[in-house]
């Protein structure tokens, strides 16, 4: 999987590795954050980071994974790889921003035309 290093954004898409993405293909996005305190003999050593993204994009049968931590190594309370953890934050955030209103008007468009939509496998209806 690749890590936050490998996603890098521009104002019309992002690259993740050597491929590129434009924001409008992008369809879902899946966010995990698992904070993690780590304690020796019973006393707080620290808080591990996990982040996982998935975007899904048109076109793609799965989606792009990338993932920030667990650091497996903190010292004194210090994670050295929260600056990792929250670089990716970031930059999901941005995409976020950039995607939601079309994310959304998939959803809304179902709503209009069928009074419902699907949402994790679920139908959620307007009422």
């Amino acid at each position: 999987m690749p890590n936050e290093k490998y996603l890098i954004l521009d104002n019309d898409g992002f690259f993740v590795k050597d491929e590129r993405f434009s924001y409008e293909d992008v369809e879902s996005i899946y966010f995990d954050h698992t904070q993690t305190q780590k304690t020796i003999n019973f006393t707080a050593s620290g808080i591990d980071h996990s982040v996982v993204v998935k975007l899904y994009v048109k076109g793609r049968t799965k989606p792009l994974v990338l993932e920030a931590g667990p650091q497996w190594f903190s010292v004194h309370g210090f994670s050295l790889g929260k600056k990792a953890s929250d670089m990716l934050i970031s930059k999901v955030d941005e995409i976020r921003q950039r995607t939601f209103n079309q994310r959304a008007d998939r959803y809304m468009k179902s709503l209009r035309e069928n009074g419902y939509f699907v949402y994790n496998g679920k139908k959620i209806y307007e009422n």
